[in-house]
């Protein structure tokens, strides 16, 4: 299946513009002394450099190689704690969600517990897929670069998913992990009822709602990339 490059590009954009928000989130909760969720945000920023430089390969940096062993050590730190936030002894705060504001002006934009982290192994994990399965008819510099394939233009022409079963489930993983995160977006930010001096308003730019925009742009352009394949 043969991508159109004008796609192509437009989302290779995307993932440029979402790595360089991300770039710009943890640098500003820094200034602003306001924590909200820097693995997530770094994770992100690596996730969408290497999302564009597969979609485009002049774009990609580093190469499949440096790519593998990132997306190696980002999924192992999620699913490690995942399994931490499982342990039983541990405090669980489920109850908090998207947008809350615990005690101390500290910012979660996710679930507290296993179900921040899960979604990020099963996106790190995929990049990882892709690197290390590239489609059974990559070949040359498609499958040295482990991407799904490249036409002579340069864009993504990927042939058969080499192993289509595990693609397609974890096409259907992040069409509903995007699903279940758009569906508990507000259509607005949400104002608090009431202000204190020692708890300052969310700014826009460190606003869960834009963070969840980055979950699911992320999510469906891997779908993307993954669908291609099949």
């Amino acid at each position: 299946m043969t991508s159109p490059a004008w796609l192509t590009d437009m989302i290779a954009a995307l993932m440029l513009a979402t790595a360089a928000y991300c770039a710009g989130r943890l640098a500003v909760s820094r200034l602003w002394r306001r924590r909200t969720e820097p693995d997530v945000d770094a994770a992100h920023v690596l996730t969408g450099v290497a999302m564009a430089g597969m979609l485009v390969p002049r774009l990609d940096p580093v190469g499949a190689p440096v790519w593998t062993i990132v997306f190696a050590v980002t999924a192992t730190s999620f699913a490690t704690r995942a399994g931490l936030a499982l342990r039983p002894h541990l405090p669980s705060d489920t109850g908090t969600t998207r947008g809350a504001r615990p005690p101390g002006g500290v910012l979660h934009s996710h679930p507290i517990g296993p179900s921040l982290h899960i979604p990020h192994v099963v996106l790190s994990g995929a990049m990882l897929y892709m690197y290390l399965a590239p489609p059974s008819g990559a070949s040359g510099p498609a499958r040295a670069g482990g991407t799904a394939g490249m036409s002579g233009s340069g864009h993504v022409a990927a042939d058969s998913a080499r192993y289509p079963t595990i693609t397609l489930v974890l096409v259907l993983v992040l069409i509903g992990y995007a699903v279940s995160v758009l569906d508990r977006t507000p259509p607005r930010p949400v104002r608090a009822a009431a202000r204190s001096h020692a708890q300052r308003p969310v700014h826009g730019f460190l606003a869960p709602r834009a963070a969840n925009c980055c979950d699911i742009a992320m999510s469906l352009t891997m779908v993307y990339l993954l669908v291609i394949t099949l």
